[in-house]
């Protein structure tokens, strides 16, 4: 039975992957239903946060009774902009719930095990190892109130960061890691003096995540930024921020 529940937690992680970095301060959950040992329904956090995966997934499930749920992070008990999820959970008559995480949100933190199991289901933290640090980002930010940082560094042989003769110093592969990056973060910061050199588009070109473009922060303390640049056309599809200062 262990084997089964990491089964359905571990697909219940790879829904959550989608939506990494897409879904504003609320994180990104995986939810799968699961009847006769037979998956019914599964769902994840709707862009920009809202509904949550627990809703998406149950909502329009007509018989649901005795299902289990499998869920990535403790379901949340409070009341916000949408109604909690245990809720939903007790209304469609789910027996049993699972998650792999405890949501260190205050307003939720250990409190959805208690609730649901007033109501007579069965609710438990199973750990995942294989998934352990998924949720870094959120777990600093709710703890630190700081924004989880990942950082790109390029350099050639003869540790140059650029290459008079040609456009890249990095391989294909090397590319692609740095645009899945992308993929996964809500924003991206750079300088107008890198994006100046490198005509920068700054997005994600993965086929099938191209669609998607994070907020961008440029640093640009002297207005330097060319205006013919590749990149402007799509700073109109996308929120974009300009760093700099004004001496008093």
């Amino acid at each position: 039975m262990t084997k089964n529940h990491n089964n359905f937690l571990n697909f219940a992680f790879h829904l959550a992957e989608k939506n990494l970095g897409k879904t504003k301060l609320n994180p990104s959950v995986g939810s799968v239903v699961v009847k006769n040992g037979e998956v019914i329904s599964s769902a994840i956090t709707s862009l920009n946060g809202r509904p949550h995966s627990e809703f998406n997934a149950l909502n329009n499930l007509k018989n649901c009774s005795g299902a289990t749920l499998y869920t990535t992070l403790e379901p949340c008990t409070h009341k916000g902009k949408t109604p909690p999820c245990v809720s939903i959970i007790i209304k469609k008559k789910i027996k049993k719930v699972y998650y792999a995480f405890e949501d260190p949100d205050f307003r939720t933190y250990k409190k959805a095990k208690k609730i649901l199991n007033s109501n007579g289901i069965k609710a438990k933290l199973i750990t995942n190892k294989k998934y352990g640090k998924f949720y870094n980002s959120y777990f600093l930010n709710k703890k630190f109130f700081i924004p989880f940082t990942s950082a790109k560094i390029a350099i050639s042989k003869d540790y140059l960061s650029i290459h008079k003769k040609n456009k890249w110093i990095t391989n294909y592969r090397s590319r692609s890691v740095a645009h899945f990056l992308r993929n996964n973060h809500d924003c991206i910061l750079s300088t107008s003096k890198s994006i100046n050199l490198d005509d920068s588009l700054l997005n994600c070109r993965i086929n099938g995540l191209n669609n998607y473009k994070p907020d961008l922060f440029i640093i640009d303390l002297k207005l330097r930024l060319k205006k013919k640049l590749s990149l402007i056309n799509l700073i109109k599809k996308r929120n974009t921020y300009l760093i700099t200062y004004k001496k008093m």
